[in-house]
């Protein structure tokens, strides 16, 4: 005759105190609700107790350790081991109290805490550790297939720990249960501790499995003592059939971030069912194809369940059972426990006081197979109900901290854990004004002002900062309300003391437009300026002003103009020079006037003419000639007075403007021709300017340098030396492209282009102006941003691979800056793939000019003799033999969205040689060199990824297509379903490289079927739950004569495979 026994052990206190008198217990993968509404973290037992003491109180019991224990037949067959929450103290009778009390695990402790608090590039595993660590919980196991994650900036906002574990492990796909295990036995050998581990999975298959399989004995009717199942009862339900899933990235903002997962063994249900959700919260593939699996998983984890009951204790939520002994053999199989409900009652343990009758227990379960993935419940996002204050925060003596996209870090003052530096936060983006592709405004928040914090669709993890505001500290520029009728716009000077501004006064017959500059301004106008003062102008320049006009000069006065030069005043007028004076024209010199004509020289006056030097003079007038002097002499000797001679200097030229060429033939007037002449330094009489940023090696070369605004246009050692590029940079000389022969000239081109890293291939600077350099001169087009630090009024415009001026302006520019072109295009990390390394590893190396070399278009022979049914090959698997010219194009087409696209020469060549196999596609591969320029045969490291990407997604369409299809079901199955979407990576991998090498076969293959071997043994596996070295397909993977002898699998390939699986 069976017998059982319910102890409880509560910490503190003696044993056998306490007496149960019955318990119902309450057990669920992750968290559920009740039916009576309370929720059930785990498990939840409920137990109703008595006791001979009646002094025992909630301070002896609450929040403690106890362990309910299930003894049958004399042997423990469960303990639950966990803290009580709630205590509950009744009457006392003639012997007893009644007592009452929930057991439940120690993870209940975190819905005890609610906090707000950022976390920044931590996982959400990282994240869960802490909080359980945070209140002593070291018991726990993860075991993951997908590793986690790390979360750039991930938000507890507002909700408890509990609730925030919940959220993550949801979001994640993770799910958790209890295991209890014992910590001590006593000398006796009996048991005294036990503890709880918290278990997070994401697969089914990585759950504990019980390690007795369990009798379906619906005959039994209570005759048999050992533990069984009495009742179960399939259900069948239709729900969503696929998951779409949709987000969005400002990094990417034109990649469609969609996402589909569809469902499987749904012959039952109409296909069409589609669930859509926005935003999908993931901002890569890899996520949003787990996260689209996971939504769906949640949305089909009933589809197909199993209640029954039975007497077995044993079963638990999250411990896999086997099912024998059923009629109906689909329902032997490995199954997962979802719910559990346990029933027990003992009636013997008031002893004199009890009821007659023996005890009893019973449970109810829900079960799913173990080959379905159960989704916890997904928690609500807290949702942010409007905008927020923050500060703008940053390193330590920095004012502006920002990155590259204009982001700024901000603390929020509920935030208790930061340090209000630029730690605080991730980077946050920033609203500005007006926003478009190289135009709109921008005003990067500074350290320490005042932001108002939206959040996207109420995310907290998504901050953007939308506006800024004044507070007591930081106040406005000008004090209010004394000022409120301005409109003000100003700066703060970076690392010193001053502002710009631009502000606008509208109190009325006060109106004003007012701009300040700290230092300089600068406009740039390229047509015209239309200027209209409607009253006075007044100009005040503290220095000097510098102007040139390329063409004519227009001024009218309508009134009087007054000029006064307090010191030397020269005009040089290259033309002529013509005055008219409508009435009088007075000069008067203090010392000297010189009037010289290098021809003649004409004075004519209507009336009257007359010259005077003291009292002698000449006096022309209609009655002659009248000459008046103390001595009249007619050649009696003397010489001719001498003038002082023209010893006016050129103006100097604004600032980027170029000196105008001198006359030469101006020379000094005679008696002024010595060697320090005020003409001799006249051509060296230009601005200097004075170069002392010190940012490259080009700028380096010319520090602390003085030139005149004479000096070449042109500024880097490299470029300056070509009198060709002199010209080209001042719009008088040709431009280079393509197939141009000026070699010199080409060289320096390419020696500027090797400089800034860029790749011109083996030839580097031969002066030839191939494919290779014009690529590199387009992509310098298309990444380089004029900064007009050393040309101004230029722009890169043009992304034809061309060297015009402005290209030619911004090569030279960047030298001096010291640029660096950084190729993404053959970056290192593109050498690893996501999913697939196995095939991707196997089909080449990067090593150029070795045998092996996966970038260029190769075909497997020996001697000119291809190797299997081979076609040409280009990167990592993509056979074009294979393929349509169609395809082909569509390949390349689709991978180029992300990648640089090939040349139109090497994909007319690729696309004539689609479908070609064996001889046919050899002779086609020796015409390569002949129709495709050398620099346009090898792809980027960056296209061969995202070819591969799309040739393995159809392989493992392929692979699955295979493994789960109907015959393929009927034959090695006995029409069972496998379960494709509970596969390991690693196994997907294996499969999809079978299929990819042919080494997947079937029946009608003449070297045998392989499918037969692999498919029920994958199927066992996934079954059993056993995967790595021990499982079924290790064993067949590894029998290297097979592989390696009849199906032509070289050692490597053989290798990767089984040290995949292990």
């Amino acid at each position: 005759m069976t017998t059982l026994t319910f102890t409880l052990v509560l910490d503190g206190i003696e044993e056998d105190t306490l007496v149960v008198r019955e318990y119902q217990g309450h057990e669920s993968l992750s968290d559920t609700l009740l039916q009576d509404g309370s929720p059930c973290y785990g498990f939840r037992y409920q137990l109703t107790l008595a006791s001979r003491r009646s002094d025992l109180s909630a301070d002896q019991i609450v929040d403690k350790h106890a362990e309910l224990r299930i003894v049958r037949n004399g042997l423990l067959v469960q303990r639950v081991h966990g803290i009580v929450r709630h205590f509950e103290k009744g009457d006392t009778g003639h012997h007893h109290t009644y007592y009452a009390l929930s057991l439940v695990p120690a993870l209940e402790r975190l819905a005890l805490r609610h906090n707000s608090r950022i976390f920044q590039k931590k996982s959400a595993q990282e994240i869960i550790v802490q909080l359980l660590e945070e209140m002593g919980i070291t018991d726990y196991l993860f075991t993951l297939q997908r590793p986690p994650q790390q979360r750039e900036f991930c938000v507890q906002y507002r909700e408890t720990d509990l609730h925030f574990l919940h959220r993550l492990a949801s979001e994640e796909g993770w799910v958790y249960y209890f295991t209890n295990e014992t910590m001590a036995l006593s000398e006796e050998g009996t048991y005294l501790k036990g503890k709880h581990t918290l278990n997070v999975v994401d697969k089914s298959q990585s759950m504990s499995l019980h390690d007795r399989a369990i009798p379906y004995n619906v005959l039994s009717g209570g005759v048999d003592n050992s533990p069984y199942i009495s009742t179960l009862t399939e259900h069948t339900q239709s729900f969503p059939s696929q998951s779409v899933l949709k987000d969005y990235s400002f990094k990417k903002p034109d990649y469609r971030f969609l996402h589909q997962q569809e469902g499987h063994d749904m012959d039952y249900q109409h296909q069409a069912y589609e669930y859509f959700d926005s935003p999908g919260r993931f901002k890569d593939d890899e996520t949003g194809k787990a996260f689209a699996r996971i939504r769906l998983e949640y949305l089909r984890r009933t589809a197909h369940t199993v209640v029954g009951k039975s007497n077995d204790a044993a079963i638990q939520a999250g411990a896999r059972i086997t099912v024998t002994d059923h009629i109906d053999d689909k329902m032997n199989q490995v199954w997962v426990p979802v719910q559990v409900t346990h029933q027990g009652n003992q009636p013997q343990a008031l002893e004199e006081e009890g009821h007659t009758g023996a005890t009893t227990y019973h449970n109810t379960f829900t079960l799913i197979p173990t080959a379905t993935n159960w989704q916890a419940t997904p928690q609500p996002k807290p949702n942010v109900d409007g905008p927020m204050m923050a500060t703008v925060v940053g390193p330590q003596d920095e004012e502006i901290y920002c990155d590259d996209h204009g982001r700024v870090k901000i603390h929020f003052p509920w935030d208790r854990y930061s340090a209000a530096n630029d730690q605080s936060s991730c980077w946050i983006r920033v609203s500005q004004g007006w926003a478009g592709n190289q135009h709109g405004m921008m005003a990067i928040p500074r350290i320490g002002s005042e932001v108002i914090v939206s959040f996207l669709n109420g995310d907290p993890d998504q901050p953007i900062v939308t506006g800024r505001t004044y507070h007591a500290k930081n106040t406005p520029p000008y004090v209010l309300p004394e000022h409120k009728t301005k409109t003000v716009w100003r700066s703060d000077t970076h690392q010193g003391k001053g502002f710009n501004e631009i502000s606008f006064e509208d109190q009325v017959d006060h109106e004003k437009v007012y701009l300040h500059a700290q230092k300089d301004q600068q406009e740039d106008i390229l047509n015209d300026q239309l200027t209209q003062i409607g009253h006075d102008q007044h100009v005040n320049i503290g220095n000097d002003r510098f102007t040139e006009i390329k063409k004519d000069s227009h001024l009218t006065i309508e009134g009087e103009c007054r000029l006064n030069v307090v010191k030397d005043k020269t005009d040089i007028i290259d033309g002529n020079l013509q005055q008219k004076v409508g009435s009088k024209a007075i000069l008067d010199a203090a010392q000297e006037i010189h009037l010289k004509s290098g021809s003649k020289a004409v004075l004519e006056a209507a009336s009257e003419m007359t010259i005077k030097v003291g009292g002698s003079f000449i006096k022309i007038d209609a009655a002659g000639v009248h000459i008046v002097g103390l001595a009249i002499n007619l050649n009696t000797g003397g010489s001719a007075g001498s003038g002082s001679g023209f010893s006016g200097t050129l103006p100097a030229l604004p600032l980027g403007a170029e000196s105008p060429e001198y006359d030469a033939d101006l020379e000094a007037i005679e008696g002024n021709d010595a060697p320090d002449s005020p003409l001799a330094g006249m051509a060296a009489s230009a601005v200097p300017i004075t170069v002392l940023d010190k940012k490259s090696d080009e700028a380096e070369a010319t520090e602390e340098t003085t030139t005149t605004v004479s000096d070449p246009t042109l500024q880097s050692s490299v470029l300056k030396a070509s009198t060709a590029l002199e010209q080209l940079a001042k719009n008088s000389g040709p431009s280079y492209q393509k197939g141009s022969t000026e070699a010199e000239d080409v060289k320096r081109i390419q020696q500027a282009l090797l400089k800034m890293d860029f790749n011109l291939g083996p030839a580097k600077d031969d002066g030839d102006f191939g494919s290779k350099t014009e690529t590199a001169v387009k992509l310098f087009q298309e990444n380089y941003q004029a900064t007009n630090n050393t040309h101004a009024a230029y722009s890169l415009d043009n992304q034809n691979g061309v060297i015009d001026q402005y290209t030619l302006l911004g090569l030279d520019e960047a030298l001096m800056e010291g640029w660096k072109y950084v190729d993404d295009e053959m970056d290192e990390k593109w050498l690893t793939v996501p999913k697939g390394s196995l095939t991707f590893d196997s089909e080449g190396d990067d090593d150029e000019g070795g045998n092996y070399f996966s970038r260029i278009a190769h075909i497997p022979n020996r001697n000119g003799e291809v190797i299997g049914n081979s076609g040409i090959t280009i990167g990592r698997g993509l056979d074009i033999g294979s393929r349509t010219a169609s395809e082909v194009a569509s390949i390349f087409d689709s991978a180029a969205q992300y990648a640089r696209p090939i040349s139109d020469a090497l994909l007319t060549w690729l696309k004539e040689g689609a479908g070609k196999k064996k001889q046919a596609a050899y002779e086609h591969w020796k015409t390569l060199n002949a129709q495709v320029p050398a620099d346009d045969q090898t792809i980027t490291r960056k296209m061969q990824h995202f070819l591969f990407l799309e040739i393995y997604g159809f392989y493992v369409k392929e692979a699955k297509r295979l493994t789960i299809k109907d015959d393929v079901r009927t034959a090695y199955l006995g029409g069972a379903v496998l379960d494709w979407g509970a596969l390991p990576q690693n196994v997907i991998d294996v499969l999809t490289d079978l299929t990819y090498r042919g080494d997947y076969t079937g029946s009608n293959d003449a070297r045998g079927n392989t499918r037969k071997l692999i498919v029920p043994a994958v199927y066992k596996d996934l079954s059993e739950g056993i995967f790595g070295k021990t499982s079924n397909l290790y064993k067949v993977m590894f029998r290297q004569i097979e592989w390696r002898e009849i199906y032509g699998v070289d050692a490597n390939r053989f290798k990767r495979r089984y040290e995949e699986i292990k």
